[in-house]
């Protein structure tokens, strides 16, 4: 499939149309061809770019995974149409990419949480897309501007690092969360339904620091 003829918000509405209805394997695959259109079809940072197709995997032992205990935000985001013009903002495309990349972890993650084969394959696959979605919040300061998508890939990154028994770890990503939710919060920028922020609440709620046993 050729990613010149077609816009990436396309392609992610497609992979959105895709995981909703179940196929997440062929979502992956349009969430991926959404971060190629992205890139080929406007200007942007090449170093910033190069750096967000690899996706970053932390030093955790994920062959050693348990159930998932947590509240899971499951609802990938929608992307905005950017029409092709001679100059769109770095921060617009950034913002752009790291809700694909998003997308991208979300639906590894889900196959995750749905089959026993190659899981440590997902589950690694799904922790490497959040890590490259936050590094890119992170470093064009987004964190605000786009808390939704701040709060969400938190929450399913210590979820995550939960499941893999990486107990201190996910402590630290919840506690993190907890502080980025009191900003975001102030600033009225969360637009996340309620009751998701209730079930998000309650998963830092429920974290608790970690037993020295854990933490050793």
């Amino acid at each position: 499939m050729s990613v010149y003829c077609r816009l990436p918000s396309e392609f992610n509405r497609e992979g959105v149309a895709l995981y909703h209805s179940g196929d997440l394997f062929k979502a992956s695959q349009c969430f991926q061809y959404a971060l190629e259109a992205l890139d080929c079809k406007y200007s942007c940072d090449k170093r910033k770019v190069a750096s967000s197709h690899k996706s970053v995997v932390d030093d955790v032992a994920l062959h050693c995974y348990g159930e998932c205990g947590h509240f899971i935000y499951s609802a990938p985001f929608v992307t905005r149409r950017i029409q092709r013009k001679a100059y769109v903002s770095t921060v617009e495309l950034h913002a752009q990419r790291a809700a694909i990349l998003f997308n991208l972890g979300l639906s590894f993650h889900q196959q995750s949480l749905q089959t026993s084969t190659n899981k440590v394959h997902l589950l690694r696959a799904a922790m490497g897309y959040y890590n490259t979605c936050l590094k890119l919040l992170k470093v064009d300061k987004l964190l605000k501007t786009c808390a939704n998508l701040c709060i969400a890939v938190l929450n399913n990154k210590a979820s995550l690092y939960f499941e893999v028994m990486a107990f201190d770890e996910g402590y630290k990503t919840f506690q993190f969360l907890a502080s980025i939710m009191r900003d975001s919060m102030y600033y009225q920028s969360v637009t996340l339904p309620q009751e998701v922020l209730t079930s998000i609440v309650l998963n830092i709620a429920n974290s608790g620091p970690p037993k020295l046993a854990h933490a050793a």
